[in-house]
């Protein structure tokens, strides 16, 4: 009996802590800070869940991430910009990790062309002169330019956009301000450069996505939750985001403000409670030491 009940105990200690393992799309590794978010987020619930491991999905275009992630194949977690479709498909935790800086726009140009963006001072001036766009086919801003009356050219394939750039098949590869600088850097040796003058901006943030009835839920929205109500996701967000809005001059540029016909309600609340820039109210909200 002794034996029995030491079996009943072990088995119950060890599935209290059994290993989440937690497999995030790899491109948030490599842009922005989400995989630093991910991980404070796990972090911050080891206590009641348990401990984890944080690995790489393999490589993944955004539709292709998007379809693995809705059927639990390759990778279990994601953070992406919000869309009504994928919304539908996936299970969203409508808090913005990144304050609204997804729709926060610059543009990459071809080296050379800024003076065709100086004089553009809204939407209708920006298709007059018939400005063209470089986005992902799978991007969420895709179908926010389509619906603005912009001309687009996409491509499913995230580095022929550079190339396509600098052969001058459209004017301005579509960057948030924490993916600009970098984005540049690593492609310097074309013939790009970043436009000084503008931002387009959107309502639109990073969300993190799970797969429907993911046993991952209850630990990721918890961690979440945490981190907003400790104030540490404003704390990790503002330090980072500091540094690319005065690099980017963001706030002396002129802002060109889009609508999103993709934009869900539950979303656009998030958006407008947590957010840099509130659409309810057309309202900036400056870092607190800008």
């Amino acid at each position: 009996m002794k034996c029995l009940l030491f079996i009943l105990i072990s088995c119950f200690h060890s599935a209290v802590f059994a290993l989440d393992e937690l497999v995030l799309w790899d491109k948030n590794f490599d842009q922005g800070n989400s995989a630093q978010i991910i991980s404070l987020i796990a972090e911050a619930t080891v206590e009641e869940f348990g401990p984890y491991t944080l690995n790489r999905s393999a490589p993944l275009e955004q539709g292709r991430a998007v379809e693995e992630l809705s059927r639990g194949r390759n990778l279990n977690i994601a953070i992406m910009g919000n869309d009504a479709g994928r919304e539908e498909l996936l299970d969203p935790i409508y808090i913005p990790v990144d304050k609204g800086e997804l729709g926060m726009r610059i543009c990459l140009i071809k080296k050379g062309s800024q003076e065709k963006f100086v004089d553009l001072k809204n939407a209708q001036q920006t298709r007059q002169k018939d400005i063209v766009f470089g986005l992902g086919s799978f991007w969420p801003d895709t179908p926010i330019h389509s619906a603005n009356g912009f001309n687009v050219y996409s491509t499913p394939v995230f580095e022929s956009l550079f190339r396509a750039l600098a052969k001058g098949r459209f004017d301005c590869m579509s960057r948030s301000i924490s993916e600009i600088s970098a984005d540049y850097h690593r492609h310097k040796d074309l013939a790009i450069e970043v436009e000084q003058k503008l931002a387009f901006v959107y309502p639109l943030a990073n969300f993190v996505y799970l797969p429907k009835d993911s046993y991952l839920r209850p630990r990721i929205e918890a961690g979440l939750r945490h981190l907003l109500e400790q104030g540490t996701l404003e704390r990790v967000n503002n330090e980072y985001l500091q540094e690319h809005l005065t690099e980017l001059s963001f706030f002396t540029r002129k802002l060109i403000i889009l609508e999103n016909p993709n934009l869900t309600l539950s979303a656009r609340s998030a958006i407008n409670e947590h957010g840099l820039i509130s659409f309810e109210q057309a309202k900036v909200q400056r870092l607190s030491n800008n």
